[in-house]
């Protein structure tokens, strides 16, 4: 327990994760800026403001998920501090504990800032949309209906994706040395395959923006956003689990 507390402490009080927050809020002020504030470009309409907060912050976030904590695992066995922490307790308990606060933390820094511009935003516009302006993708038959239970849907999203990029990440510190290519190989990732998936009509709804932006692939739905989710996430677990089962550690 003691070893839990500190390693939540470690990722949540870091530099790190003040870092990555300040960063990602950074992004979504420019991008509401962009927007024309003190006036959205739509009058009337808190969407439109909102969105163009999460443009910009899209094209960042998988750095921003992996971040605080990811690395941690790569910069401990690089130090030596893990042969410490072998000593103390068993190496697959630790793994555990890191890749639980490593989820958890990614979450939370990703999700925050879209909380954050989703109140504000909320709280100066009008919360409605007009049902003329056609907006695909995912979770887009709510906005006509209910834009603030859209907006929060997108916060939940959010927080998903924050988890399941984190653990990618955490996933590659078991297995690469050098902190920068932890850090750029899930971006990497993200648009490279977004582009890919761009040239191919009948691929385009898995592109990797859509799991953050579903309203960025017309054909997207929930099933598509979290499914991909879901399939990278079990692909990070299986590549931790056969590293720790395999008793590699260096």
């Amino acid at each position: 327990m003691a070893v839990f507390r500190q390693e939540l402490s470690r990722a949540f009080l870091g530099k790190n994760f003040f870092l990555a927050l300040f960063v990602a809020i950074a992004l979504c002020s420019v991008g509401i800026m962009m927007a024309g504030l003190p006036r959205p470009i739509v009058a009337e309409q808190a969407y439109f403001p909102w969105v163009f907060g999460l443009e910009i912050y899209s094209f960042v976030v998988p750095i921003i998920c992996v971040w605080p904590f990811a690395d941690t695992y790569a910069m401990e066995r690089n130090s030596g501090y893990l042969n410490f922490v072998r000593m103390r307790m068993e190496h697959r308990t630790y793994v555990r504990i890191k890749l639980l606060i490593n989820a958890l933390v990614g979450g939370v820094v990703t999700s925050v800032p879209t909380l954050m511009l989703t109140i504000f935003t909320l709280s100066i516009y009008p919360k409605t949309f007009d049902a003329d302006n056609q907006i695909g993708g995912a979770f887009s038959s709510l906005l006509p209906e209910n834009v603030v239970l859209y907006m929060f849907v997108y916060v939940f999203l959010h927080f998903v994706f924050g988890v399941v990029y984190a653990t990618f990440g955490f996933g590659l510190s078991l297995y690469i040395q050098k902190r920068y290519l932890i850090l750029t190989i899930p971006f990497i990732f993200y648009h490279v395959f977004n582009f890919l998936f761009a040239q191919i009509e009948t691929l385009s709804a898995l592109k990797p923006p859509s799991t953050f932006l579903p309203h960025a692939a017309t054909f997207s739905t929930g099933w598509t956003a979290f499914g991909e989710l879901l399939i990278i996430f079990m692909v990070s677990l299986v590549f931790v689990w056969k590293k720790v089962s395999s008793h590699e550690v260096e």
